[in-house]
């Protein structure tokens, strides 16, 4: 899905890579419910990666400096039920450095997903214990065909 995100891309955003919105889906596929936790500014369970011309896939490399107000912010899902949204590479936290992907042309995609999660209650309204380990996942890959970088740098 492609579209443009608010006034931090160009009038005529096209496909840029930067204004490209991207939907995903953490699905409970289980019978007990769940809770998925996140941070708000060092948050690493979404991680953009392309491949490169030689077929190997690369981590775009974060630009993250500081954060001075990171929260940790757990989402329930229910059995059977997901948690959506939409994200922009230019959006996710921590910043990324998505100078790789400026240039015109067709672009494969996918993102590593990092879970978070705890077993929850059964409203999902608090944890109840964690795994012994957490799931690793990736999307599938994603081509885009895409504009030269559009997006504005952001006002200070």
């Amino acid at each position: 899905m492609r579209k443009r995100f608010g006034a931090l891309c160009a009038t005529d955003p096209g496909t840029s890579i930067e204004c490209t919105v991207f939907h995903y889906a953490i699905r409970n596929m289980g019978d007990h419910p769940i809770r998925n936790g996140r941070f708000s500014c060092s948050d690493y369970s979404i991680m953009p990666e392309y491949r490169t011309d030689d077929g190997d896939w690369k981590q775009l490399q974060s630009r993250l400096m500081a954060c001075t107000a990171n929260v940790f912010f757990e989402t329930p899902i229910l059995p059977g039920k997901a948690a959506e949204g939409d994200v922009t590479l230019r959006g996710l936290a921590p910043q990324f450095d998505t100078s790789p992907l400026y240039p015109a042309g067709k672009y494969e995609l996918h993102f590593r997903f990092h879970s978070s999660a705890c077993f929850a209650s059964l409203d999902g309204s608090f944890c109840i214990q964690s795994p012994k380990e957490q799931i690793v996942a990736n999307s599938n890959a994603i081509t885009v065909k895409a504009t030269a970088f559009t997006a504005k740098p952001p006002a200070h």
